[in-house]
């Protein structure tokens, strides 16, 4: 653990994959035999707290599906935001000190709505309020302002937070608060 450097006067505004309200809030539900939904395995890649995912047909969920698998046919109703809740995310790297990564098996916890933090991995422009939240499924990355492209899908999520910049944590949402 390095020394510390800085020292915050005010705590953070919040957790990137917490609830950021208690406005409603809805799962997206697993259409297997058993209503499982668990993290994928290394590929395609595990699902993220704090980030967008997409549940297979499986009922696993992964953040970095590809472009290709989420935004194929019914995929839209299988994309949502990985919650953060207690003992998700685990840490196995050797000395390491944080993980947002859920482990290959464990439960997920993926909403198609409501209020949440984020962290805003790129930024377009200058977004304000408003502004769509764009998902990389082949990054995995969160991009507040952009445009949809060949590669990036609109989540229907929309930014909360007055203003954004990279790197941040905001408040997104799709409940319409």
């Amino acid at each position: 653990m390095p020394f510390q450097s800085t020292v915050a006067v005010q705590p953070a505004i919040g957790v990137p994959g917490d609830f950021a309200s208690v406005n409603p809030r809805h799962f997206v539900v697993s259409g297997t035999l058993n209503q499982r939904m668990v993290s994928a395995p290394a590929s395609p890649g595990p699902a993220i707290a704090g980030k967008f995912g997409l549940l297979t047909a499986t009922g696993t969920v992964t953040s970095t599906p590809g472009y290709a698998a989420a935004s194929a046919a019914g995929a839209a109703s299988r994309i949502g935001f990985v919650h953060r809740y207690m003992g998700a995310a685990l840490i196995t790297t050797w000395l390491g000190e944080t993980s947002m990564t859920i482990q290959p098996g464990q439960a997920v916890e993926l909403f198609s709505e409501g209020d949440f933090f984020a962290t805003a991995d790129a930024i377009t422009g200058t977004p304000v309020r408003g502004a769509k939240v764009i998902w990389d499924p082949a990054a995995g990355t969160i991009n507040i302002g952009a445009t949809v492209s060949g590669t990036t899908i609109d989540t229907g999520f929309v930014l909360l937070s007055e203003t954004a910049t990279a790197g941040q944590t905001i408040i997104i949402g799709k409940s319409g608060a």
